[in-house]
């Protein structure tokens, strides 16, 4: 029940961000011949990715940010 309650938080917290696509759905690769906009998209998502990660980082104890400090993306968290 207690993990029920902090899902539910997170989910609120990362809608209130605005960050919770990225945590939802992942940071798509950027393509090789990618357009500026594409870009500029990339980075604003890869910022959100950042912005989400230092917030379950914050969320959790010692145990557990252990075992997500290796992870790449807030996804993965």
């Amino acid at each position: 029940q207690e993990l029920g309650k902090w899902h539910k938080q997170m989910k609120s917290m990362f809608g209130f961000q605005d960050t919770l696509e990225v945590v939802t759905n992942g940071l798509q690769e950027l393509p090789e011949n990618a357009t500026d906009a594409q870009r500029n998209t990339h980075r604003d998502m890869k910022k959100k990715d950042c912005k989400a990660m230092y917030a379950i980082q914050a969320a959790v104890d010692t145990a557990n940010f252990d075992k997500i400090s290796h992870v790449e993306s807030s996804k993965e968290a």
